[in-house]
């Protein structure tokens, strides 16, 4: 099994830490729900989780002397995390030169790690240990009933199997894993450095991407390639 790479080991500890507050803050907001100030209370949360992360992320880049960029994702699905829906991640793109060099996806609510590291490949980390992922193909006949994550309400694909997290990241982390069979995003309505970040993830994990009008499509090569054909995309 790969060693995790030091910044990544450091990201890691960062978000952990600053999970376990924002694991009350959820039980919190569970208790809360119909209060008047809920919105607020999210918001305040939301601010001080990426403050934290912040704060302690560029506070090793100047002990170290590293330049890495951090982008982080304080809590995304925070609609779910708002209706006390425990569907969302803390998530950090790390950049370096100007370019994704690595990913951790974290589930505050199961203690699970999703990570990713440029020409690395991708993981899960868990109570039961480390696992590399490899995206799968479960779909070998009727591609109509993939599992497929989406972001918006699309009417280009007639897919039985659709089903909204209303969280991109987490969604990106069952596709590669093998929880689902496609994740399809409206370009349009994605976070730019969010995309990179899942983009990152599922290429590290043996996925391919399919871009056609304005949504990108992320599952394995073959389906990819059943898709093509579906929708008469150029080759």
């Amino acid at each position: 099994m790969m060693m995790r790479s030091s910044i990544v080991r450091k990201v890691s500890e960062v978000i952990r830490r600053v999970c376990n507050s924002l694991v009350r803050d959820f039980h919190e907001i569970q208790r809360l729900q119909g209060y008047q100030n809920l919105s607020s209370f999210v918001q305040v949360t939301h601010e001080r989780v990426r403050s934290k992360l912040l704060s302690e992320l560029d506070s090793y880049n100047a002990a170290t002397g590293s330049r890495y960029e951090f982008v982080v994702f304080p809590i995304d699905g925070r609609e779910n995390f708002f209706r006390g829906i425990p569907d969302f991640t803390v998530s950090v793109l790390i950049k370096k030169d100007g370019k994704a060099f690595a990913c951790l996806v974290e589930l505050p609510m199961t203690h699970t790690t999703f990570y990713a590291e440029l020409t690395s490949g991708a993981y899960l980390e868990d109570l039961g240990g480390t696992m590399r992922l490899k995206i799968k193909n479960c779909v070998t006949l009727d591609i109509t009933k993939a599992v497929v994550f989406l972001d918006c309400v699309e009417n280009q694909l007639s897919l039985a199997g659709r089903r909204m997290l209303g969280c991109n990241s987490l969604a990106a982390c069952y596709v590669a894993s093998g929880r689902g069979d496609i994740l399809l995003l409206k370009v349009g309505d994605v976070n730019p450095e969010l995309l990179l970040l899942i983009r990152l993830l599922i290429a590290e994990s043996g996925g391919k991407e399919l871009w056609f009008r304005d949504m990108v499509l992320f599952a394995h090569l073959d389906l990819c390639e059943k898709f093509k054909q579906l929708l008469g995309v150029p080759r």
